[in-house]
């Protein structure tokens, strides 16, 4: 059963669909066992839609990020990128990070906001 909201139907948008997506995620691990799960169902998810991940560094005190402003919002951050809007779409609506999504829930508080390259 999917826990998230489906994505508007894309035959109505106005974007240029073809524009690259980034799909930034921002959470505190709450489970590192059931998280480390949600990472390999996310990594197989990603790879039928040329996904790309990218694991940034968190503001911790073991890690080279600083805030500069405001406080950190996460101890995990992540970026998720793909060629276009379309391939986001069907990955994010895809049976395989459904699943995934489920599994995240259940290790992590998140924030995931989508945006496009703005060129």
């Amino acid at each position: 059963m999917p826990v998230a909201a489906a994505a508007p139907d894309i035959s109505q948008r106005k974007e240029d669909t073809r524009m690259p997506a980034y799909l930034i995620g921002m959470m505190d691990v709450t489970d590192p066992e059931v998280f480390a799960r949600y990472s390999e169902a996310a990594g197989r998810a990603l790879a039928p839609f040329q996904g790309k991940f990218r694991r940034l560094a968190a503001a911790t005190t073991e890690s080279p990020a600083h805030v500069y402003e405001g406080k950190a919002p996460a101890s995990y951050m992540f970026i998720f990128e793909f060629e276009s809007r379309e391939l986001f779409d069907r990955f994010y609506q895809s049976p395989a990070y459904q699943e995934a999504i489920e599994i995240r829930l259940r290790a992590t508080n998140p924030v995931l906001i989508m945006v496009m390259d703005g060129d």
